[in-house]
C-alpha cells in the first residue's frame, strides 16, 4: 500500500474514478487537495510515496468570480516542482519523491521545463496528458513506486 498525494484545483470525473480505483482496488491511501498552501502543507508533514500533480493550478489569492487573473498559472505547478526537488518544502516527504504530472498543458517550452525540474538526479518525473486514460494513471503510479522501491 502506498501513500498518495493528488493535488488540483478540478477534480473531474474521470479523475474522481481513478482516485477511487486507487483507494478501492489497489488499497492505496490517497488524499487530495486543491490549494496550493494546503499541498505544500501535506508534503512537509506527511511521507508521501507518489505525488500527482496538476500544473496548471491557479493560486488561491489570484482567483475571483469572473474566473483566472493569473497570467502565469501555467507556472505554479512547476514551482511546486521545483520547490519539492530543491528541498525547500520537505519535511517528511523526500526531495525525490516520484511525481507524476496530469495536466492538459502540453506547451513544448512547459513540458521541457517540467522534465528538467522534476528529474534532478535520480528523481522520477513521469507527465500524463488530460484527457487520460485509467490504465495511463495505473501504469505511471506502480512504475514510480517500483522506482521509489515501494513495491521491492
Amino acid at each position: 500500500m502506498a501513500k498518495i498525494l493528488y493535488f488540483d484545483d478540478e477534480i473531474d470525473s474521470l479523475l474522481n474514478s481513478a482516485l477511487e480505483y486507487l483507494r478501492k482496488d489497489c488499497f492505496h491511501e490517497v488524499d487530495e487537495v486543491s490549494e496550493l498552501t494546503e499541498a505544500e502543507k501535506k508534503i512537509y508533514n506527511s511521507k508521501y510515496d507518489v505525488l500527482l500533480l496538476d500544473i496548471r493550478i491557479l493560486p488561491e489569492k489570484r482567483r475571483n468570480a469572473k474566473g483566472y487573473e493569473d497570467k502565469d498559472w501555467r507556472r505554479t505547478g512547476v514551482r511546486l516542482i521545483e520547490r519539492i526537488r530543491n528541498g525547500v518544502i520537505n519535511g517528511a516527504s523526500s526531495k525525490s519523491v516520484p511525481i507524476i504530472v496530469i495536466t492538459a498543458v502540453m506547451h513544448p517550452p512547459t513540458l521541457i521545463e517540467i522534465e528538467n525540474k522534476g528529474a534532478k538526479g535520480d528523481a522520477f518525473i513521469h507527465v500524463i496528458q488530460k484527457p487520460f486514460r485509467l490504465a495511463d494513471v495505473q501504469a505511471a503510479i506502480l512504475a514510480a513506486l517500483n522506482h521509489g522501491g515501494v513495491n521491492d
